[in-house]
């Protein structure tokens, strides 16, 4: 009976590495790639197509240069992503990854939804739009939404763009956390981002470089938040580099939170970080 029990466990044990194997896997995206993902050799050429692919606790690693989108990315499984890499070694190189806007889109670049883990690490996302038709514009570089320890390391977020139309907010155009979600920024480099009230009646712009929403929590470590700005905040304009709802943003280490320019009508608001009164008041 002992030596059933034995071959049983060990069996149950190789069927489970078997399976954690099948489980975790790593996809290759370069840009122009026209293969599977399998390797190097043969990467895939879109993100989006290696999110979809991915199961949980894969890695995908993207290799250096340029990816274009036309709709934002949406992450919404608990996958590795990390990017600069060298095809030719394998290993991180010296040309970053970059995801920009193709064209004149206008849906963000990067979306984080309903995860409970994940990373995002090397990448810099730059020049994206958010312009929503009818609704509010949240994070135009990266939308954390409705997820839970999503990490960011060593990526920079800079030049993008979020947008408001008529009696809607335009919030976090670099980083938006909404919707119940935890996530940590390390090493991170927010920059020259805008929140932008295009509408003007209404609505209003705040946070330009990350805005974190009520019931949301944030940590930031290591990084620098600097150049961010709030345009024409007409019915509020506050925090153009840090914008929190309720709380405040944890700052560890040498995070430095800088003071940015805003420009408003007809009032200013100049300073770098703000929080919104609770009912209790000031957090």
């Amino acid at each position: 009976m002992n030596i059933i029990r034995i071959k049983t466990t060990a069996l149950l044990l190789a069927a489970f590495a078997a399976f954690a194997t099948a489980q975790a896997g790593t996809i290759h995206v370069a840009p122009g790639g026209t293969g599977a993902g399998a390797s190097w050799s043969a990467p895939l050429g879109d993100i989006q197509a290696a999110v979809d692919a991915a199961v949980t606790n894969d890695t995908i690693l993207l290799a250096g240069g340029t990816f274009a989108v036309s709709n934002a990315i949406v992450v919404n499984k608990n996958v590795f992503i990390r990017g600069g890499y060298d095809p030719a070694t394998g290993l991180p190189g010296a040309t970053p990854t970059v995801v920009t806007r193709a064209g004149d889109a206008t849906a963000g670049l990067v979306i984080v939804t309903g995860v409970s883990g994940g990373e995002l690490r090397d990448v810099t996302l730059s020049g994206g739009v958010l312009y929503p038709d009818a609704d509010h514009a949240y994070g135009a570089g990266i939308q954390i939404s409705g997820s839970t320890g999503f990490v960011l390391v060593g990526c920079t977020i800079s030049g993008n763009k979020a947008q408001s139309v008529v009696n809607k907010t335009a919030r976090g155009g670099g980083v938006a956390i909404v919707n119940a979600s935890s996530a940590s920024l390390t090493d991170c480099s927010i920059l020259d981002n805008e929140a932008e009230n295009v509408g003007k009646s209404g609505n209003d712009a705040c946070g330009a470089g990350l805005y974190v929403a009520a019931g949301c929590s944030v940590v930031l470590t290591n990084g620098v938040i600097a150049r961010n700005n709030v345009v024409f905040g007409q019915n509020a304009q506050r925090g153009a580099g840090v914008y929190t709802e309720g709380r405040k943003a944890p700052c560890r280490s040498s995070t430095a939170l800088s003071t940015t320019t805003s420009v408003a009508a007809p009032r200013t608001m100049s300073r770098a970080m703000a929080s919104a009164p609770t009912t209790a008041g000031r957090p």
